[in-house]
């Protein structure tokens, strides 16, 4: 797990360094020294988020109530003043021809790695072709695309959204 062995040649091979910020290597294991507690002076106002234990685990702080538009932001619970059931996309310049959006994505974290994939519907201001409807811009494939009904759009007049189950 950790440290280093004979690699039959005279030298050593390293095998890693143990992961846990409260681990240390003894015989090529990894040891617990004690893990972090959630009562730890540490993380005094700690009200929601998970940290790790220092030992391959996790500390669990709970989660914000969704109901009140609140969201865990640096381990607190924040409102969330711009928390809406239905958010879009507007063009708001002019187009040369119709405005084409092949791929957007919501996600559920502040870092655009998990993707939220459950909404109610997408809508738009109007398709142009019914092979190329507003569901296509949100549908994970960079090859299919929405395609709006203007032609030589003016600002603000070509939109395209998701209504989300809940606020988001």
């Amino acid at each position: 797990e950790c440290g280093a062995l004979a690699d039959g040649c005279g030298g050593e091979a390293d095998i890693g360094r143990c992961s846990g910020s409260q681990e240390f290597c003894d015989g090529n294991l990894c040891v617990c020294q004690g893990r972090l507690e959630a009562s730890d002076a540490r993380f005094g106002g700690w009200e929601c988020g998970d940290y790790e234990d220092g030992c391959g685990g996790s500390l669990r702080f709970g989660s914000c109530d969704n109901s009140t538009n609140t969201s865990c932001l640096n381990n607190r619970c924040k409102e969330d003043a711009s928390a809406a059931v239905f958010w879009r996309l507007v063009c708001t310049g002019h187009t040369v021809g119709r405005w084409v959006v092949k791929e957007v994505r919501f996600h559920t974290d502040g870092l655009c790695v998990v993707p939220f994939t459950t909404f109610r519907r997408a809508q738009s201001s109007g398709t142009h072709y019914a092979e190329f409807p507003a569901l296509l811009a949100f549908d994970g494939q960079s090859s299919s695309a929405w395609i709006s009904s203007c032609h030589r759009c003016e600002p603000r007049e070509a939109w395209l959204g998701l209504e989300f189950l809940d606020s988001v």
